[in-house]
């Protein structure tokens, strides 16, 4: 018998997308699957969505509410709803090819992994339409990666982290739910489901999942202090853990920290002089590192190179690539 997925999708006022979203899970090609939608408190008329939805699907559906607390609270209030042998987690703004879940269950009866996932996501605009994968023979296929592999391409960004783009066994997700208060909630869970369980399946189609891209985003946005706590201490223990379980990545687990530390160091305007020395001395720390390695992303290792020169080239150097994005 097919196992029963649960389908988790946190909703926190996204009317606009909502509809399409819901559609895009109704109409996939597996049938053993459970929606689990988690209301967080929304004030824009997405409830009234997630109910005409319910309606009208032949789907088994599950409506749950609670005051807004954020997305690792509403994710964790659907695991902890969840009836299926696997979790599938999918943001509420974004779109799924009709043969996702299909493939992603495919993957790991197939392969007898743990866990499958996308290596990455075909992003696409708000406003435009993505191209999905509609080839059956295409979704399925798939390579098998070793655990420490999967992990360093993790903490290089060969592969993208995010909990939605991937199927895990319910049992996994028991041993630690999202940090509720922080960001870079995927940062900080991903990497510790994948410890321990083995070799990952990992699918080659880019487009079964529409990430969409949208103005004024959590991670897009400026600068808050709670992004700079969420960075400080989610990198902060990615490192720890990484050294104590993968010694061999310490440099990989450097890059990552590198990395977020300079997206938000990025953010910082004038002022925020305690913000700015927490992201220094992790900066500062890991520079020389990235630097070295060989590697180490192109981007990072022009950064690393600037930070070396002290606060103020490093700075032009974050000004520079934050005009370059908004522009491209």
């Amino acid at each position: 018998m097919s196992p029963l997925v649960s389908i988790v999708v946190p909703v926190y006022n996204v009317k606009e997308y909502l509809e399409e979203c819901l559609d895009s899970i109704d109409a996939q090609t597996y049938d053993n699957v459970e929606i689990v939608i988690v209301d967080d408190g929304s004030t824009d008329g997405s409830r009234d969505v997630c109910e005409s939805f319910a309606a009208k699907t032949k789907r088994a559906v599950k409506i749950l509410s609670q005051d807004n607390a954020g997305l690792s609270a509403a994710r964790n209030t659907g695991i902890d709803s969840c009836a299926g042998d696997y979790v599938v987690f999918v943001d509420s703004d974004d779109v799924l090819s009709p043969l996702y879940v299909e493939a992603l269950v495919s993957a790991v009866r197939e392969s007898g992994c743990a866990m499958a996932t996308i290596r990455r996501v075909d992003g696409f605009l708000d406003g435009h339409r993505p191209v999905l994968e509609n080839d059956p023979a295409r979704a399925r296929r798939f390579s098998v990666l070793g655990e420490e592999k999967y992990q360093k391409d993790l903490l290089y960004q060969h592969a993208f982290n995010g909990a939605p783009w991937r199927i895990f066994k319910r049992d996994f997700i028991d041993e630690g739910y999202f940090p509720v208060g922080l960001y870079y909630e995927d940062l900080a869970t991903t990497y510790k489901y994948v410890h321990g369980k083995g070799d990952v399946a990992v699918l080659e189609s880019e487009t079964l999942y529409g990430y969409r891209f949208r103005k004024g985003s959590i991670i897009r946005s400026g600068f808050s202090e709670r992004k700079v706590e969420s960075a400080v201490f989610v990198t902060d223990e990615l490192v720890r853990n990484i050294h104590e379980w993968y010694p061999s990545l310490d440099a990989a687990a450097a890059s990552r920290q590198f990395s977020v530390c300079r997206l938000v160091y990025a953010t910082l305007g004038k002022g925020h002089e305690d913000a700015r020395a927490e992201l220094w001395g992790r900066i500062a720390a890991t520079r020389r590192v990235v630097l070295a390695d060989p590697e180490a992303r192109k981007r990072e290792k022009a950064a690393a190179a600037a930070a070396c020169l002290g606060r103020g080239a490093f700075g032009a150097f974050c000004k520079a690539y934050r005009l370059y994005k908004v522009r491209h």
